[in-house]
């Protein structure tokens, strides 16, 4: 059995100079992995920073900062809703984003510091539990896998686990010196009201992982009293969250907020019924799936490895970060899809791998010890690094703002109309990312208004007239598609009939997520859906 206790302190104090040489090596190696990749063009892996973020800041131009209207994630049946209220998110990403600019690097930039900070954090408060070595090692390893370098960048998770990180880091030091300060209590107040306007998973991940800390550090009576402090801000957060909510909600300026829009049960709801339909066994096969491309399987082998010596360490901070498996478990189906949901689980796994290595290290001869340390690490570190660049080298390539472009000529030149709604054969949802950030919103708003089987169905001449279709003739289709990669010969002869325009441009290899799932596009058309002549 082993033996709970309170996580004790590393064997030697760190100097000065070891703590300032760690956080270097930290914000090396995330720029270095980062940086090169700051302004490539939007891919599928970054979908939210086009539909969401994109219209958002035009939006913003159009309605004023203080809403959040976009466009719907998903196909809409014969229609193009323009400026719908977008609040299944809080706005304050939207916010940041916005301040920090249009271009690729800019709207990268938030995440990619949020990366870096993440780092510094996990080295900071681990250094006095698990030494500088240990303590660098894991502020590496956790800015490293796809989950962290690829499908968390323009997302809400990883600015909230900087607040809840600061947030826990700041509580851990009151226990720890038995009173607030004047800087403790401003970091605490300050992330714990900042983290609810981030996301919603601030309030049910982070905030909960405070009353591990103070077990068996404080009484009852005092452990309510310090959690007040934060409790209090959070909830003063969420009360005006919930109010700003309600204003936006109500504003009789713009088209209502559609049911599934407005209410989080019912996209829970959504969440659970996804889940069913998937069955227990698809679920977790597809789960593993994600977590395994996310971190790689050496860098989780070794994670495995190290459980048992992170929990005898460092107990507390185990049941701390434990949480993070929270979001996914309360959207199992819905993290399948949305790999960004692992943020929160990546300082878990990271610290992890550094506790194997220094367990390897400590039960082998002195030098035979650190060359095993030496080598877990390496692969703990090198695995996501080179499978987090590939995601990145493999999906650098500009057939996003080529088709941007395409749609945006057929705007200025071919007499398409701003805001017209855009038919697609594309497959799943994959480019719509790129529909706002390179489509220069304030002129276009193209969207997947209706999938291929869906205008294939139509009865003889009922198609939607006036209906833009970008129609795409595949070779290889990748592993993930759907229906509405339909070729059909019905679909091909009702296209035939009507206006089109070749765009050789979009004519090519498409790897789509980076891991493979290559689009091979033959044939590209932009039709009008109308009467010839």
């Amino acid at each position: 059995m082993i033996r709970i206790m309170d996580d004790a302190p590393a064997a030697q104090a760190p100097t000065r100079l070891s703590v300032w040489i760690g956080a270097l090596l930290i914000i090396t190696a995330g720029a270095a992995l980062l940086v090169p990749f700051l302004d490539r063009p939007w891919t599928a892996n970054e979908a939210n920073a086009g539909a969401f973020y994109g219209s958002f800041n035009v939006n913003y131009e159009r309605f004023g900062f203080w809403h959040m209207y976009g466009l719907e994630a998903g196909p809409i049946a014969h229609e193009l809703k323009a400026s719908i209220g977008y609040l299944n998110h809080p706005p304050a990403m939207a916010w940041l984003i916005y301040f920090a600019g249009m271009d690729e690097w800019q709207m990268r930039l938030p995440t990619v510091v949020s990366v870096i900070v993440l780092g510094l954090l996990v080295f900071a408060w681990l250094t006095p539990r698990i030494g500088v070595l240990s303590a660098c090692a894991a502020g590496i390893i956790v800015q490293l896998p796809p989950t962290m370098s690829v499908h968390g960048q323009i997302s809400y998770e990883l600015t909230t686990a900087v607040l809840g990180w600061g947030m826990i880091m700041a509580f851990d030091r009151v226990l720890a010196r038995g009173r607030f300060t004047v800087g403790t209590s401003a970091v605490t107040v300050l992330c714990a009201f900042a983290g609810p306007w981030f996301d919603w998973s601030f309030l049910y991940v982070y905030c909960p992982a405070l009353v591990p800390l103070m077990w068996r550090r404080v009484d009852l009576s005092t452990g309510v009293r310090r959690l007040a402090v934060p409790a209090t801000s959070a909830t003063v957060s969420l009360a005006l969250l919930l109010w700003w909510r309600v204003v936006v909600s109500t504003a009789d300026h713009l088209p209502a907020v559609p049911d599934h829009q407005t209410g989080l049960w019912e996209i829970y709801s959504r969440t659970l019924a996804e889940f069913a339909e998937r069955g227990l066994g698809d679920t977790l096969r597809w789960t593993w799936f994600t977590i395994r491309t996310g971190f790689t399987l050496p860098l989780l082998v070794i994670a495995g490895i190290g459980l048992l010596p992170m929990l005898r360490r460092v107990p507390r901070v185990v049941a701390v970060l434990s949480l993070a498996f929270v979001h996914p478990a309360l959207f199992p189906s819905h993290a399948i899809d949305h790999p960004m949901f692992f943020v929160y689980a990546a300082p878990l796994v990271a610290i992890s791998a550094a506790c194997a290595a220094a367990a390897i290290a400590a039960r082998l001869p002195q030098w035979v010890g650190r060359i095993a340390q030496a080598g877990v690490l390496a692969v703990a570190i090198a695995a996501p690094a080179i499978s987090a660049w590939s995601h990145l080298e493999n999906t650098t390539q500009s057939f996003y703002k080529d088709l941007g472009s395409v749609l945006t000529a057929a705007v200025e030149h071919d007499n398409w109309e701003a805001g017209e709604p855009l038919g697609y054969n594309v497959g799943h949802s994959w480019p719509y990312g790129a529909y706002h950030a390179y489509l220069d919103s304030t002129r276009v708003v193209g969207f997947a208004v209706v999938d291929a089987k869906t205008l294939a169905a139509a009865p003889a001449g009922g198609a939607p007239r006036g209906l833009r279709y970008l129609w795409l003739r595949y070779g290889e289709v990748p592993a993930f598609a759907k229906d509405d990669f339909a070729q059909s010969a019905e679909l091909e002869a009702l296209l035939n009939s009507f206006p089109r325009k070749r765009v050789p441009i979009l004519e090519t290899r498409v790897d789509v997520t980076g891991r493979g799932d290559v689009v091979e596009i033959r044939e590209a058309w932009l039709v009008t859906l109308r009467e010839p002549g």
